[in-house]
């Protein structure tokens, strides 16, 4: 029994959607792999690196990109302090002093060396300020 031309056509269509949809599934993005420099940034309500997700973004440096409101601006100040999120300067902000307590994780690798990054801060406009607005959560 010969299939015909149509039928031959929608097969093929559906062998080639549904490998592409899992080539897409199996293999992640690797941001900036290559050079050894990204980050994934998360936020956490409350003062433990567990429970609710508040906020999470991407950053990578060499070149800059990631989901990060300001890619270029983030990595300049890593390079000033060499990867390390716990020597980031204090940037001046106009928060307030509401305690609503956060809790930032940070994982991913500064120029091959990895960093792990935790820390509680009073509230999420003080993260900001407190990291050189690197940890500038959207």
């Amino acid at each position: 029994m010969q299939m015909s031309w149509h039928r031959r056509m929608l097969a093929a269509a559906t062998v080639a959607a549904a490998l592409s949809i899992s080539a897409l599934w199996v293999a992640p993005a690797q941001p900036s792999a290559r050079n050894g420099t990204y980050f994934y940034m998360v936020m956490y309500r409350g003062g433990r690196a567990s429970g609710p997700v508040e906020s999470e973004m991407t950053l990578t440096c060499f070149p800059e990109g990631g989901n990060h409101p300001d890619p270029g601006g983030a990595c300049m100040a890593l390079r000033e302090v060499g990867g390390d999120f716990g020597r980031l300067k204090i940037a001046h902000a106009d928060c307030t002093m509401e305690y609503s307590p956060v809790t930032i994780k940070v994982l991913g690798k500064w120029r091959d060396q990895r960093i792990k990054f935790i820390r509680i801060y009073p509230n999420r406009c003080l993260v900001a300020a407190m990291s050189d607005w690197v940890l500038n959560f959207p």
